[in-house]
């Protein structure tokens, strides 16, 4: 048929653009299922990584001293007992 020669001789005059149109398509549909791999992959990490290592999930501070072992007993949790100085430094310079 002529309309068939006509496709072949077309797409054989173009064969680079289509080859590269082809390239680029296999290129986004491959980085697509990359990427939602990745995904998939990285919140299962984290949240393994975070059970495992016993993560901080938050930091306070408190004024008064605080019974800790009767507050891990009470909620279930790991507290770590820590302390924080606070001061203000006043620097002159001679002159």
């Amino acid at each position: 048929m002529i309309l068939n020669k006509r496709i072949w001789r077309v797409l054989f005059q173009n064969k680079m653009q289509y080859l590269g149109l082809m390239f680029l398509v296999a290129l986004s549909i491959s980085l697509y299922a990359i990427f939602g791999s990745l995904a998939f992959n990285f919140n299962e990490a984290t949240e393994s990584y975070n059970s495992k290592t016993n993560i901080e999930d938050a930091k306070f501070l408190t004024y008064k001293e605080v019974d800790v072992d009767k507050l891990e007993s009470i909620f279930n949790v790991a507290l770590e007992k820590g302390m924080k100085l606070m001061f203000s430094l006043k620097i002159q310079l001679l002159g």
